[in-house]
């Protein structure tokens, strides 16, 4: 099945007109129109196909059902400063498509398949605040190198999620997910950092605070590389009583191929891996035909070295490498620097009528970024904190339904001081959802 996928993955990948810009750190908000209008959660509140992102045992409490998504990120703002020096992305639209499907064996057993947009991080700055920054601090001219002009990344990354779920009692179940994964990645605009590499570090020009004349391959400005990697996502689900529902899942780190076209931007020779994830929640029917939800989730950025590593330092005026970390791409080498993240998901679901369902729910995630890990974090911008969400469903024919989810991420802007002068990045962001399902 990996292989089979995998063309798959690649193919979704290629239809992506923009990278993906995740706003609870590395990953999206919510996944599916319906998770979505209610802030994101429902490992105890299945809705969709998309509902074993959250949790693989809720797709046997569905019908048979196949569900077309579209997601349009529309960010703003997104700004990037270093010292005196100012840019703003240009990328301001980023469209996701994703597709499931939940086919039943047996009444009491249902596989299913979700492909959908996982996370990742998208940039693109005309101005190069690295380079104009160092050329103030040192008195000399801007490095003029095709690898200095605008700096940015594009790291889309997709996940298709073949599982099962078998209800084992007449209100448990449990689910399986495998997940295979698919990452792209363009990085532009690091020439500064040639010196933090193993190769650029053998120039005699490092040591005296100059650029490297022995410059990295495998750092920046290398095009786009496609990796797969795989994981394991578990789940349960329980109707304690006829008004409350519990959900648990965990999804493993997935493990990726290493990036050979920058194995010495990210440690241990180029390996980006997805982090592990646990989600708990539950889902409570306060009033007939209205259900409140509440999710958690902990995001464990410490098991992987190129999230949790730090980045440079300021040691007696110039930027170094941490005690007991190593140059960029070796085995303990810089990474982004950040926290284990805590998000927060709730929400509200209410059947109007027979035809139309309003939902509404709120999403926080505790900014990952500590302040002294702003600097590599220009890649990536992700520090928005709040989100409000709303959505609804019109079902105009018993098989056939259609979903609408609107996000608005609150402005979030953070200035903190880096090795090359105070930092500040930030954006504003909202999303439109429209998902179509059959069901049969």
């Amino acid at each position: 099945m990996y292989g089979h996928l995998r063309p798959v993955l690649a193919a979704l990948l290629c239809l992506l007109a923009a990278p993906v810009f995740a706003t609870n750190g590395f990953f999206f908000h919510g996944y599916g129109g319906k998770s979505l209008g209610m802030g994101g959660g429902g490992v105890a509140f299945p809705q969709d196909s998309f509902a074993a992102v959250n949790n693989p045992a809720g797709s046997v409490w569905l019908g048979n059902r196949v569900d077309f998504d579209v997601q349009l990120f529309l960010p703003s703002n997104v700004e990037a400063g270093l010292g005196a020096h100012q840019t703003e992305s240009e990328w301001d639209r980023f469209f996701t498509p994703n597709i499931g499907g939940i086919y039943h064996l047996s009444p009491d057993l249902a596989v299913g398949l979700a492909i959908y947009g996982n996370g990742g991080m998208g940039s693109k700055y005309p101005e190069n605040i690295f380079n104009q920054q160092l050329a103030t601090l040192s008195g000399s001219p801007e490095l003029t190198t095709a690898d200095t002009r605008g700096f940015g990344v594009n790291l889309a990354s997709v996940l298709a999620t073949p599982h099962v779920a078998w209800r084992f009692t007449p209100r448990q179940s449990v689910g399986a997910s495998l997940l295979v994964a698919a990452q792209n990645i363009s990085v532009r605009g690091f020439g500064n950092f040639h010196c933090f590499t193993p190769t650029g570090s053998q120039s005699a020009n490092c040591a005296l605070g100059l650029d490297s004349d022995t410059p990295s391959n495998n750092l920046t400005n290398q095009g786009y590389e496609l990796t797969f990697g795989l994981g394991l996502r578990l789940g349960w689900y329980g109707q304690v009583t006829d008004e409350l529902a519990l959900g648990a899942s965990y999804s493993s780190t997935v493990k990726m191929q290493r990036f050979k076209r920058y194995s010495e931007l990210f440690p241990d020779g180029g390996t980006l891996d997805l982090p592990p994830k646990l989600q708990l929640g539950f889902a409570y029917e306060v009033l007939p035909r209205t259900i409140v939800t509440f999710d958690f989730q902990r995001v464990f950025y410490s098991r992987i070295k190129a999230f949790d590593n730090p980045g440079p330092v300021l040691v007696g005026g110039v930027p170094a490498i941490p005690a007991g970390y190593g140059l960029l791409g070796t085995e303990n080498g810089l990474g982004f620097g950040w926290n284990n993240q805590n998000i927060y998901q709730i929400g509200i679901s209410h059947d109007y009528d027979q035809h139309w369902t309003l939902r509404a729910g709120f999403n926080y995630g505790k900014n990952q970024v500590p302040p002294e890990s702003y600097l590599l974090n220009f890649l990536s911008v992700p520090v928005a904190e709040q989100h409000l969400h709303l959505g609804f469903t019109y079902t105009y024919i018993n098989s056939k339904e259609f979903t609408v989810a609107y996000t608005h991420g609150f402005g979030a802007y953070v200035n903190g001081p880096t090795p090359l002068g105070q930092a500040h990045l930030g954006q504003t962001t909202e999303s439109i959802d429209v998902s179509y399902a059959w069901k049969f």
